[in-house]
């Protein structure tokens, strides 16, 4: 079992069971959680409870809703497709595996490219996050901090996005010898690591933010 493969098991196991607890305590019952979860899989948009009075406002609602839509889509195929032989074989991604990541990715970079110039300006932090910041744990900001929470997740989405795409580029050109290829393939495995977990995170807190 490689160090990567620990790393990823315990960071997932953490992950999941925070969240598992924390719907918990919110819910008070595992059913309830349960039923939360259902219904939620079917609505997790970003923007689905948007406002619009314009009809060029409500065309620009849909188009974010498609590309929120996409980019959630790819980032499983890409997290289930990348880490699946990793977590379940400790292997690497070959075969059919290999074959729709790399598929899928370019889609990925673009609907997160175009999440970027869709959600960059009603991202941008106001005096209400550094407010948040100065009280941080107040209960009475509770709304505001998850809002804060996911505006820090989406650019850290972007920001950890950057290696990743970056480290596949560079490993196409004959730039590094096998000791820089392997580097390369060790930034990309964690910088994977490292956006799975945000986005899920972020997902999580925008569930939270539109639930009802």
């Amino acid at each position: 079992m490689t160090i990567f493969r620990i790393i990823s098991i315990i960071a997932l196991l953490i992950l999941v069971g925070a969240v598992a607890f924390d719907l918990k305590r919110r819910l008070r019952s595992w059913k309830a959680v349960m039923e939360f979860l259902r219904g939620e899989m079917k609505n997790f948009v970003l923007v689905r409870r948007e406002k619009t009075v314009l009809r060029s406002g409500r065309t620009i609602a849909m188009v974010r809703k498609m590309v929120y839509a996409v980019a959630v889509l790819c980032f499983f195929i890409l997290a289930g497709t990348g880490f699946a032989p990793i977590l379940f074989a400790g292997d690497h991604l070959t075969g059919i595996l290999l074959v729709i990541h790399v598929t899928v990715a370019p889609l990925f970079a673009l609907s997160l490219s175009a999440a970027a110039l869709l959600w960059a300006h009603s991202q941008r932090f106001n005096e209400d996050d550094w407010r948040v910041v100065r009280h941080l744990g107040d209960s009475g900001l509770r709304e505001k901090t998850i809002r804060f929470a996911t505006k820090v997740g989406f650019w850290l989405i972007l920001l950890l996005s950057l290696p990743l795409m970056l480290t596949v580029i560079l490993e196409l050109f004959p730039l590094f010898g096998t000791e820089g290829e392997a580097f390369l393939i060790r930034l990309h495995g964690y910088s994977a690591l490292s956006l799975m977990l945000v986005a899920l995170g972020h997902i999580y807190l925008t569930t939270l933010r539109y639930a009802k």
